[in-house]
């Protein structure tokens, strides 16, 4: 059989990686395409998710297309794989099989450099497909055909930040999304709001455990509620435009919850209205209140590293009460503020929230 391989870090898959292995198959007509991902690239300092995760991403992206292996030689081996150790054992695994290796054109400007390179032209052929700007000297030099393809031009490294997040594969952009995958590169925050932000998902799943509501759903509202908390005013403010501008009479300490909603839904596409729901109503709660909002309302004000006087009480009876731990919550947080802005600076959604659920 004449099989393609095709190898790759795969931090995450994508849809550009999907176009190759169908062209591969439906005009270069190979007739299986391998898919081999590796631990760790050499030419790479490090990948950003877990073996397993990226071995999910890639059965997710191919959706069991017939044609389609994965091999997991490389990713198994726990160390930098070379491409010529895997094309020789492969050859001797599968004697009968003609292998062509192939890459993107970002690989073939580093070709030379490819660990026993020379030896490895004679192992196998190379295909390159033309991703981005193509280095035709390197491809003449070494007989290294290059194919156009439906490209989109999607980056690995933009993908992780949540950038183009349309051109993505929706399954994949789902799992990402779910396992809350690439947060230090997702989340655009100083290292201890992002350490906030993980402690307040933490509570949130524990708290909903308790309480039989999802953990895994809480964990993700609570872990992005301040997604937005670093944005510029000016940011925050064309992302509330395009929900309801009447928010931008809120005080500008709590529009990042309502610009987090619109945040997560257009840029990460995450479409959950109850996770959506739960961080637009973290800061100053409303009226309409479920127990996944009181969870993570509650989790951002007793999460672990939280130490001002009476946190320890409430973090006692949230957990022992949710309903009476929320009320306390709402209670103190509406007291505090009222202190320090006055009544006419706090904002009318945090009063129609106290009036509702303590009168």
């Amino acid at each position: 059989m004449k099989i393609a391989l095709l190898g790759g870090t795969f931090d995450p898959f994508h849809a550009d990686h999907l176009s190759i292995i169908k062209q591969c198959k439906e005009v270069l007509k190979f007739d299986e395409v391998w898919v081999i991902p590796t631990f760790q690239n050499p030419f790479k300092l490090a990948v950003k998710s877990t073996p397993e995760d990226r071995i999910n991403m890639i059965n997710l992206g191919i959706n069991k297309l017939d044609y389609v292996k994965v091999v997991d030689k490389e990713i198994k081996s726990k160390a930098p794989s070379y491409t010529f150790d895997t094309v020789k054992w492969l050859k001797k695994e599968y004697p009968n099989n003609e292998f062509t290796f192939i890459i993107g054109s970002d690989q073939l400007q580093n070709l030379e450099q490819w660990h026993r390179f020379e030896e490895l032209l004679k192992e196998v052929n190379f295909i390159c497909f033309e991703r981005m700007t193509t280095n035709f000297d390197i491809a003449n030099k070494y007989n290294v055909q290059v194919i156009k393809f439906n490209n989109l031009h999607l980056s690995s490294t933009k993908l992780r930040d949540a950038v183009e997040m349309s051109k993505q594969l929706p399954v994949v952009n789902e799992y990402i999304n779910n396992k809350l995958l690439y947060l230090a590169s997702r989340l655009k925050m100083s290292p201890k709001r992002l350490q906030h932000s993980i402690n307040v998902g933490e509570c949130a799943e524990e708290l909903a455990k308790i309480n039989n509501i999802d953990p895994q759903i809480a964990k993700i509202a609570g872990t992005l509620h301040d997604v937005a908390k670093e944005f510029s005013d000016e940011k925050l403010s064309n992302l509330i435009i395009q929900m309801d501008k009447n928010l931008l009479n809120e005080p500008k300490s709590v529009w990042h919850g309502f610009a987090g909603y619109v945040y997560l839904k257009n840029e990460w596409l995450i479409d959950n209205e109850e996770i959506l729901n739960a961080v637009f109503k973290h800061t100053v709660g409303d009226e309409n209140m479920s127990a996944l909002d009181k969870i993570v309302f509650c989790a951002d004000k007793i999460s672990k590293e939280r130490t001002y006087h009476g946190v320890e009480e409430l973090r006692k009876l949230t957990f022992q009460n949710l309903d009476a731990g929320f009320k306390e919550i709402l209670k103190n947080q509406y007291n505090v503020a009222l202190e320090k802005f006055g009544e006419a600076a706090i904002g009318e959604k945090i009063k129609k929230t106290y009036k509702k659920y303590v009168g």
